[in-house]
C-alpha cells in the first residue's frame, strides 16, 4: 500500500527560450535541439520519480541509510531512457535527513549537450555550448499518525455486551489493544521516520483525569481566576465564623487570605488546591509524656476515723493529635465554560475562561428531604454549623474544609471532593514503535475500569487536546505539518447523561437540580448569569428554563455537534463507534453526524463513507480490525 505525492521544482526557462528562440529561426535543427531538451527533461523527472516510488517501498521492508541510496541511485539511472547517465548527478534525502521535509527528496542536475548547436552558432548566445538545469522530486512515505483513543468508562461498560459472553469493557480492552499493537507494528517497518504512530488514551465517565501532577501548571487555574473557579463557595463564611482577622477579601477573580490569623499564608490566594491541601484528619498521635504507675497516698474515713495507706495508680499518657492529609485533588477537571469546551482553544492566563479547573465537589447539607444528601461527607454536626444554617448556607460553606475531620474519614468514588471523579488518568502520546511506548498505551487501556456517567464531549475535548504541540499536552506535531494525521477514534455504550434529582429534593432554599459532575451543579446559574453553565451556546430553540435528564442529555449533545464540527475544520480526523446501542437511539445519529468521511471507501452510490460504526459486543473486535485497515490507507499519501 503506497502511493506517492510529487513535487517538481523547475529551472527557469524563460532564459532558456530566450536564448534558444533566435536558433529556430536560424536552423530547424535547433528545433530538434529543444525536443530533446524537452524529452530528456521529462525522462529525468520520471526516472526521479519511479525511484522514490521504489524506494518508498524499500523503506517499508526496512531498507535504510546508505544502502537505500544506492538503490535509489541504481533505480534511476536504469529508468533514464534517452540521457545518459553521465550527464545526471543525483543527490538522494531521506525523510529522517536535514533538508529532506520528511519526504525522499531526490534533485538531479542534467547537463544537456546540444546536437546542432554548433561553435559558430554558440558565438551569438554568450558562446554557450551546453545546458544544465536542476530538477526536484518529493516522494512522502507513509504519513505519521497521531492517534486518541477516548473510550467510554461509564457504569453500563460493566454490561455483558450484546453477542458475547464477556462484558463489554472487557471486549473494548481487547479490540483497542490489537488495534495499538496492528499499527505499532505495521508502523516498526519505517525506520526512516521518527514517531510514526502515536497513540494517547483518554478514559471517561462523568468527567476526564488529566492526571495530579498537573496540580501546578501554568495552563491550571492556580489562583482562582477562573468564574468556573469559585461556584458554591461562600468564602464570606469565614470572617462570619473568625471575624477579620481571618477571612476572605476579594480581589478581582480572586480570594485573598487577610488578616493576621492567616500567619505566613496571608496574601496567598484561596482555590480548590488550598481546600485540598487544608483538609486534615487524624492519623496518629505525640506523646509528650507517657503514662506511668505513680505511688500515692489515699486517705479514708471510717466510723470516725481516718487511716490512709499507699497504692499504685496509672496516670495516662499526655498526648496531641497528630493530623495529615485527609484528601488529595485525584486529577479530574471541570469542562470549561462556553465556547472554550468545544472550540479547542489553549489555556492562556489573559483569558481566565480558558483556565482547566480542577474538580471540588462540596460536602453537601445532611438535611436531605429523605435523610442525608448522596454527597454527604461531613457530618453538619461535627463542623459546629450554627443550628439557624440554611441547606444552603450549610453547602457553600467553607469554615468546614478547614477543621479536622475525623481520623475514621476514608476518600471514596462516590462520595468526598472527588466525587464523579471515576476514572485513570489521560495517557498523552505514545510511540508506540518503542517498546516501553508500546507497554504504556496498553498498560493504560488495561488500567480502565467502569464506572460512572457518560460524558463524550468532555472525552472527545481532552482527546483534542492531547494531539496539538501545545500545552496542555505538547507531544503532537505541529497543525501545519501537512504529513501528519490527527485522529480520534471515539466509542461509547450510551447517551450523554448528567443525572438530574427526583422533584422530592427540590428544597426551595437549596436547589441543586442535579449531582455535581464536570459542569457543576445544574442549579447555579454561570458567572451571575440566567442559567447553568451547561445551558451556554445552545440553539435559540433550546429551553433553559427546563431542568431534567432528557434536557440535560440535549445540551450535552449540542456541544458535542458543535465540538466535532470545530474538531474536523481543524483537520482532526474522527472515528466513532456505537456499541449495543439499540436502533432507536438519538445517539447513533450524533455519532453517526461526529464522524468524517473516509477518503478511499464509498459507499452503493458512489458517496464517501462515514467512519461512524454500529456494532454490537461480538462485532467490536472486527469494527477494530476495520478501523486498523482505514488508518493504514490513512497514512499513504495518493
Amino acid at each position: 500500500m503506497f502511493s506517492s505525492f510529487r513535487k517538481s521544482e523547475s529551472g527557469n526557462f524563460a532564459i532558456m527560450t530566450a536564448l534558444v528562440l533566435p536558433a529556430l529561426l536560424l536552423s530547424v535543427g535547433i528545433g530538434i535541439d529543444l525536443t530533446e531538451i524537452l524529452r530528456q527533461r521529462h525522462a529525468t523527472v520520471y526516472a526521479m520519480e519511479a525511484a522514490g516510488i521504489a524506494m518508498g517501498r524499500q523503506i517499508e521492508q526496512g531498507m535504510e541509510g546508505e544502502e537505500l541510496k544506492a538503490f535509489g541511485k541504481q533505480f534511476f539511472e536504469s529508468n533514464l531512457g534517452p540521457v545518459d547517465p553521465a550527464q545526471t548527478t543525483l543527490t538522494v534525502l531521506l525523510p529522517n535527513d536535514a533538508g529532506s521535509g520528511g519526504d525522499i527528496k531526490l534533485t538531479t542536475s542534467l547537463d544537456f549537450k546540444p546536437l546542432f548547436l554548433t561553435p559558430a552558432l554558440s558565438s551569438m548566445y554568450h558562446n554557450i555550448s551546453h545546458f544544465n538545469f536542476e530538477e526536484t522530486v518529493k516522494v512522502r512515505t507513509k504519513n505519521t499518525a497521531e492517534i486518541a483513543l477516548v473510550l467510554d468508562n461509564s457504569g453500563s461498560m460493566d454490561s455483558t455486551g450484546s453477542g458475547s459472553s464477556k462484558k463489554r469493557m472487557a471486549l473494548l480492552k481487547e479490540a483497542a489493544t490489537f488495534l495499538v499493537e496492528e499499527l505499532a507494528a505495521d508502523a516498526k517497518k519505517i525506520k526512516q521516520i521518527s514517531k510514526p504512530v502515536q497513540f494517547s488514551v483518554v478514559p471517561f465517565a462523568a468527567s476526564v483525569n488529566i492526571g495530579s501532577q498537573y496540580a501546578d501548571a501554568d495552563w491550571m487555574d492556580k489562583y482562582g481566576d477562573s468564574p468556573v473557579h469559585h461556584e458554591n463557595f461562600n468564602w464570606n463564611s469565614l470572617k462570619d465564623a473568625w471575624g477579620d482577622t481571618k477571612k476572605a477579601v476579594k480581589q478581582g477573580n480572586r480570594w485573598i487570605k487577610t488578616g493576621a490569623g492567616w500567619g505566613a499564608e496571608e496574601g496567598q490566594p484561596l482555590t480548590r488546591f488550598t481546600l485540598y491541601n487544608s483538609m486534615k484528619k487524624q492519623i496518629g498521635e505525640n506523646v509528650i509524656q507517657a503514662g506511668k504507675y505513680e505511688t500515692q497516698r489515699v486517705c479514708k474515713w471510717y466510723y470516725g476515723s481516718q487511716y490512709c495507706y499507699y497504692t499504685s495508680v496509672w496516670v495516662p499518657p499526655v498526648t496531641e493529635p497528630i493530623y495529615g492529609a485527609a484528601e488529595a485533588w485525584k486529577g479530574c477537571v471541570e469542562a470549561r465554560p462556553y465556547p472554550y469546551n468545544v472550540n479547542g482553544v489553549l489555556a492562556d492566563s489573559s483569558e481566565p475562561e480558558s483556565l482547566i479547573v480542577p474538580m471540588f465537589a462540596n460536602d453537601e447539607t445532611d438535611n436531605g428531604p429523605t435523610g442525608w444528601w448522596h454527597n454527604n461527607w461531613i457530618d453538619d454536626d461535627y463542623t459546629g454549623e450554627p443550628s439557624s444554617y440554611t441547606n444552603i448556607k450549610r453547602h457553600t460553606d467553607m469554615v468546614k474544609y478547614f477543621q479536622p475531620l475525623p481520623g475514621s474519614y476514608a476518600s471514596a468514588m462516590d462520595s468526598g471532593p472527588n466525587f464523579s471523579c471515576t476514572t485513570t488518568a489521560i495517557t498523552p502520546l505514545q510511540d508506540v514503535t518503542t517498546s516501553a511506548g508500546l507497554k504504556t498505551v496498553k498498560d493504560a487501556i488495561d488500567a480502565m475500569e467502569a464506572n460512572g456517567n457518560t460524558n463524550v464531549p468532555e472525552g472527545m475535548a481532552w482527546g483534542w487536546h492531547t494531539l496539538t504541540k501545545s500545552p496542555p499536552f505538547d507531544q503532537g506535531r505541529a497543525d501545519s505539518d501537512n504529513n501528519n494525521d490527527k485522529v480520534i477514534i471515539v466509542l461509547t455504550d450510551g447517551a450523554n447523561t448528567y443525572t438530574n434529582l427526583p422533584s422530592s429534593y427540590y428544597d426551595p432554599d437549596y436547589i441543586k437540580r442535579s449531582t455535581y459532575a464536570a459542569h457543576g451543579y445544574m442549579g447555579t446559574n454561570y458567572d451571575g448569569g440566567s442559567k447553568p453553565r451547561l445551558y451556554e451556546g445552545l440553539s435559540s430553540s433550546f429551553a433553559t428554563g427546563s431542568y431534567s435528564d432528557a434536557n440535560y442529555t440535549k445540551a450535552m449533545d449540542e456541544h458535542m455537534e458543535q465540538l466535532c464540527t470545530n474538531a474536523k475544520s481543524e483537520g482532526v480526523t474522527i472515528f466513532s463507534i456505537a456499541l449495543d446501542l439499540p436502533s432507536s437511539s438519538s445517539t447513533i445519529s450524533e455519532l453517526r453526524s461526529c464522524a468524517s468521511e473516509s477518503r478511499f471507501r464509498k459507499d452503493a452510490n458512489g458517496n464517501y463513507e462515514k467512519l461512524f460504526y454500529n456494532a454490537t459486543g461480538g462485532e467490536l473486535m472486527d469494527v477494530f480490525k476495520a478501523i486498523a485497515d482505514e488508518l493504514s490507507n490513512l497514512r499513504i499519501v495518493g
